[in-house]
């Protein structure tokens, strides 16, 4: 939920950062359709993944070992 809701703030902020750009530099407004809804997308999909890769590195990584490194 947390990469969804972030990735749709940082589609919000592109979005207006290329709007800006567009109209200082070609005086007319100029933007992408439904940024913030692609990029929450792509931010759920990052999010799957890293976690699928996190829960394979991690599960036979952990080794438990007495302070004096026996």
């Amino acid at each position: 939920m947390a990469a969804a809701i972030g990735g749709f703030i940082a589609g919000i902020v592109v979005s207006e950062v290329v709007a800006v750009v567009a109209h200082l530099g070609f005086g007319r407004a100029v933007g992408v359709r439904y940024l913030p809804v692609f990029t929450a997308v792509a931010g759920v999909g990052v999010a799957l993944v890293a976690e699928r890769r996190r829960r394979r590195r991690g599960s036979g990584d952990l080794k438990i070992t007495s302070p004096d490194g026996r």
